[in-house]
């Protein structure tokens, strides 16, 4: 018993030290760290219909932004609201961001009208997938031979009641693993996004979760 113990103490400072990569190879890997920066105007009681779009248009009815919306929707309905299935019914817009930090990353306009509302930002045009990655790091600052990737997943939330949009929510999650196919994470991503939610505003909060495992 005291062997098991041992080791399984080990396995916690290795996680922590950053020794253990998490999310990781191709097959089954258990385990996610991550952190959420948010900053809102949220109280906590809003209600209503969300309208979920991708940053692109052409991204409708693609089966990676399918299965994000699938995994936004379930947070936000634990969280009191609806999903609204067109324009018309939409309280709020919700644009979904999401993909792996290349070298090369450039941000882009988003320009889009709901019901003749215009909401104009820019964001990170993000790679779906990628093979460059970069060296992982061990934390006696030893590279271990593996590489890793820099994921991210982007939420901005619209209020749409006044004339004009109010941006209400910006929030980003940032994680860094051997996974390089964005639409793998999705499930944990849209489970980190909307835990404790609303976020604490203007505050890194730190993820690690032994549970969730990835197949990628």
């Amino acid at each position: 018993m005291k062997f098991i113990k041992h080791i399984f103490l080990l396995g916690l400072f290795l996680f922590a030290s950053g020794c253990l990569t998490t999310t990781g190879s191709p097959g089954l890997t258990i385990g996610m760290s991550a952190n959420r920066y948010s900053i809102h105007e949220l109280q906590g009681n809003e209600r209503g219909s969300v309208l979920l779009l991708p940053i692109k248009q052409s991204y409708e009815g693609d089966l990676v932004f399918k299965t994000f919306t699938k995994h936004f929707a379930d947070g936000l309905i634990r969280n009191g609201f609806t999903i609204a299935e067109d324009e018309k019914s939409a309280n709020y817009v919700g644009f979904i961001n999401y993909g792996l930090v290349t070298p090369d990353v450039k941000s882009i306009k988003v320009d889009r009208s709901v019901n003749n509302k215009q909401m104009i930002f820019e964001t990170g045009n993000y790679a779906i997938t990628s093979t460059v990655g970069k060296a992982h790091i061990d934390w006696l600052g030893y590279r271990t031979g593996k590489t890793v990737f820099d994921r991210v997943t982007e939420f901005y939330l619209y209020d749409m009641s006044k004339d004009k949009p109010n941006q209400i929510l910006y929030s980003k999650i940032t994680s860094t693993g051997q996974c390089n196919n964005i639409v793998a994470l999705a499930e944990d991503m849209g489970k980190i996004m909307f835990t404790d939610y609303p976020p604490k505003n203007d505050k890194v909060e730190e993820w690690v979760d032994f549970k969730i495992s990835t197949k990628c």
